[in-house]
């Protein structure tokens, strides 16, 4: 048992250096005994294109973090994909603000502008924005999805355990008021000292996610930011319970645990 996805290359358009390129086609592949077997894949037609500009003044941005979430009951959930909350694609506009994807089947979507990666790749400063619901159809020639974005704000601070060291492989979630995390997997994690720093987040009220090693996960709700301010924030997390989960006979590699 595999899981088969096609990775569509060289098909940025222009798009900023570091774009990568979407996953649409991921499927259950059972391969059989025998020296060969054939596997053909048509590619969906879909395509989803628009532009990212400043709430303010309207002006065209460069490098913006641009990704795609597919959010209908169809989307990708074969292995590491099940985990990736329906992420689908993730690019960075080009010099005119404008941003494309490809080879989409039919389905739901939502685009998501601003913030960075793990890498810290994306320019940062803007807000984390979603537009929610687009619709794709496979065939149709698309059509231009606006995202304005906002000046954003930022929290920062140590998260140490509960002897007051820093906690490692610790990762920070982020959760806004009305109950979205701007990722599934976190995207942010602690340095040695325990030292974090959650970027480009909308101002408001914003609910944190603590969690790493021997650690419990602790939430630290209304955490307000401000545009342009970084609100320090330093949390302690009391001492995790350990866990164990007998899966049998199964295999461990076909195994998706998580906790609700």
């Amino acid at each position: 048992e595999y899981t088969f996805s096609v990775v569509t290359f060289g098909d940025t358009d222009g798009m900023a250096a570091g774009s990568t390129p979407t996953s649409p086609i991921v499927e259950a592949l059972t391969v059989g005994l025998g020296p060969e077997q054939s596997h053909d894949v048509t590619m969906p037609g879909g395509v989803l294109h628009g532009v990212v500009r400043g709430a303010s003044d309207g002006k065209s941005l460069a490098g913006v973090r641009v990704l795609l979430e597919r959010t209908d009951a169809d989307r990708p959930s074969v292995g590491i994909y099940g985990a990736m909350g329906g992420r689908v694609g993730e690019t960075y506009t080009g010099e005119d603000g404008g941003f494309r994807f490809r080879f989409l089947p039919s389905g739901t979507y939502d685009v998501v502008a601003g913030g960075r990666n793990v890498l810290n790749s994306g320019t940062p400063g803007w807000s984390i924005t979603r537009v929610r619901n687009v619709d794709v159809v496979d065939g149709s020639p698309g059509f231009s999805v606006r995202v304005n974005v906002q000046p954003a704000g930022s929290v920062a601070g140590r998260a140490l355990g509960a002897d007051g060291q820093p906690v490692a492989s610790l990762g920070v979630w982020a959760r806004d008021g009305q109950g979205q995390w701007t990722s599934v997997l976190s995207e942010v994690m602690a340095d040695g000292n325990g030292g974090y720093e959650v970027h480009d987040l909308l101002p408001g009220l914003w609910t944190l996610a603590f969690r790493g090693q021997g650690a419990a996960l602790t939430f630290v709700p209304g955490v307000m930011v401000r545009a342009g301010e970084t609100t320090p924030l330093d949390v302690h997390l009391p001492q995790g319970i350990p866990l164990s989960i007998n899966i049998g006979d199964d295999s461990a590699r076909a195994l998706l645990a998580g906790l609700l």
